[in-house]
């Protein structure tokens, strides 16, 4: 296998020595990727762990930086894998498990946030997924809650593509404030309301709004739209009791939900990897 990170360097620059904490928002702090616990291996130990099995590399992730690490060096490569399926006129969004981002090492930010998953949940109390619905689009990233905080975490932002776009860990809000992405740091919280908050503010310049969904659950759950409903963008919601959504002050105009029962299991959908 062809590694395409040669040495630490970049390893180096997600994991400086300084510590800081820095306040961005009511409840809603900046910490360091490794603030829970360093990197339990060194560089080579790591690269030679790409090779062995899902349930080994999950045995051995036990922290965030773990799981930063691993995947940065596994090259997960950023694809489209989201897979559809048409029922009662309703175009649903299905996304891969745990297992199966972690052997295709490719995909979407579902994907990201499934891989993650899979090698932290049980090091947290809780854990689960923050969907961002936009008019157009959305985002996923992964929450985990220990010692009465909420770390928040996107992965995504960590494939290739964007990784020397993330904010440079430094701790200082000058840095944070020029950065492309607002989700490229680890975010410690008091609640998922603060940080929905937090990140409504630093994005209503762009995109002035968003649906939020907090899913209870290790993978993305699937997403309905009826493509041709109206102008507004309505977003259907399995009513599997994992999947809530999260209140905001002013009223949204542009999307609209519901939820509807559906059964959320199709494997089969996933038997051959893109």
């Amino acid at each position: 296998m062809v590694i395409m990170v040669k040495d630490t360097i970049q390893l180096e620059r997600l994991f400086p020595s300084e510590k800081f904490e820095l306040c961005l928002a009511r409840n809603v702090y900046w910490i360091p990727f490794d603030y829970l616990g360093k990197c339990s291996y060194p560089f080579e130990e790591m690269v030679a762990m790409i090779e062995e099995s899902p349930s080994i590399k999950c045995r051995k992730i036990k922290t965030i930086a773990d799981a930063i690490s691993l995947f940065v060096v596994s090259e997960f490569k950023e694809i489209s894998d989201t897979r559809y399926k048409i029922i009662d006129g309703i175009q649903w969004e299905y996304y891969k498990d745990g297992l199966e981002a972690v052997l295709s090492n490719e995909g979407c930010c579902a994907s990201c946030c499934a891989w993650v998953n899979y090698m932290l949940s049980d090091k947290f109390e809780q854990f689960g997924i923050l969907g961002i619905i936009r008019p157009q689009g959305g985002h996923a990233i992964n929450y985990f809650f220990k010692d009465g905080w909420f770390y928040f975490l996107d992965m995504n932002t960590m494939v290739s593509t964007y990784r020397d776009m993330i904010c440079p860990q430094t701790g200082r809000r000058a840095d944070f404030i020029k950065s492309k992405f607002i989700t490229g740091i680890l975010a410690k919280s008091k609640s998922i309301e603060d940080y929905v908050n937090f990140y409504a503010r630093y994005t209503q310049k762009k995109i002035s709004e968003h649906l939020y969904i907090n899913e209870r659950r290790a993978f993305c759950c699937p997403i309905g739209e009826n493509k041709f409903k109206d102008t507004v963008r309505h977003i259907y919601i399995p009513n599997s009791g994992e999947m809530s959504i999260l209140e905001q002050k002013r009223q949204i105009a542009s999307i609209s939900y519901e939820f509807i029962d559906l059964d959320i299991s199709y494997p089969e959908l996933f038997t051959t990897m893109s």
